[in-house]
């Protein structure tokens, strides 16, 4: 049956992240539980959680549907299905306009049957952090000193999730003159995003500091690969694409934001 996720099923969910090599931690589905109680969800069955999905709303312009997960021995009972009709079911009751996610290979299919359409790709690019010289960006203060700008990229509001990622790690939260970026630990690599700047030699100060800051260890960097600036300058900085995801959109939508000033997706649960 599907509930909604408790705080007790993190254990669960984890093990489902774990399985299909994912790269959350406990605290990133403690976040999801944080900014969207009623948005995340398990599908129980012989006493355990052993699949789960969430969607968070920023408000009524756009959902985003992440962490669609099934144990391997529960797989080809319908599971993902049902939880996937739950999620857009409980965005159609909020009058969301429009509902997107990043597809893995597997699970493009199911999305296209339930009337997702192919947006953009989306690629996760890996590399080790180094050192840099050079001009590099100042400390973020506060997640609202930025807000303005980064709706204006990404195209809705998601400064919930923004002001508690900041406020978690604060010293892995940075400035540039027209930019941020976010670092935050992940459970194989450490993940540099989201990332918003007005140009690119922006965000190169913001990525730079940000690898300066955890130089030495491994780093995921999941990015737009239209925008040919994000793409120049994370293999500038050492990084190789590792895989290919396809964002899509429920119903075909318009483009939000402006993608070109998107150096660094927030991770594939948050967009």
């Amino acid at each position: 049956m599907i509930r909604p996720m408790r705080r007790s099923d993190v254990a669960d969910a984890m093990e489902l992240k774990e399985s299909a090599g994912w790269n959350q931690t406990t605290a990133d589905w403690e976040l999801l539980l944080a900014v969207e109680p009623e948005g995340c969800w398990v599908y129980e069955a012989d006493g355990r959680a052993v699949g789960a999905t969430t969607a968070v709303a920023y408000e009524k312009e756009l959902a985003w549907i992440g962490m669609v997960l099934v144990l391997p021995e529960y797989r080809r009972r319908g599971i993902a299905r049902a939880l996937l009709s739950h999620a857009l079911d409980w965005c159609d009751r909020r009058g969301i306009e429009c509902v997107k996610l990043d597809a893995t290979e597997m699970g493009r299919p199911l999305y296209l049957q339930a009337g997702f359409v192919d947006e953009e790709p989306i690629e996760r690019w890996g590399g080790t952090a180094r050192t840099s010289e050079g001009e590099l960006a100042e400390r973020l203060g506060a997640a609202d000193e930025t807000a303005a700008q980064d709706r204006a990229a990404f195209g809705a509001e998601r400064g919930r999730i923004l002001q508690r990622l900041v406020a978690a790690r604060p010293a892995e939260a940075w400035t540039a003159s027209n930019g941020y970026a976010l670092t935050r630990p992940g459970s194989r690599a450490r993940f540099f995003g989201p990332c918003v700047a007005d140009d690119a030699a922006a965000a190169g100060r913001l990525a730079r500091a940000a690898l300066a800051h955890c130089s030495g260890e491994a780093v995921f960097w999941d990015l737009l690969p239209a925008n040919q600036g994000a793409v120049e300058l994370a293999r500038d900085l050492g990084f190789e694409p590792l895989r290919r995801l396809m964002r899509m959109a429920r119903p075909a939508a318009r483009k939000y934001g402006r993608p070109e000033r998107v150096f660094a997706a927030c991770g594939f649960e948050y967009g």
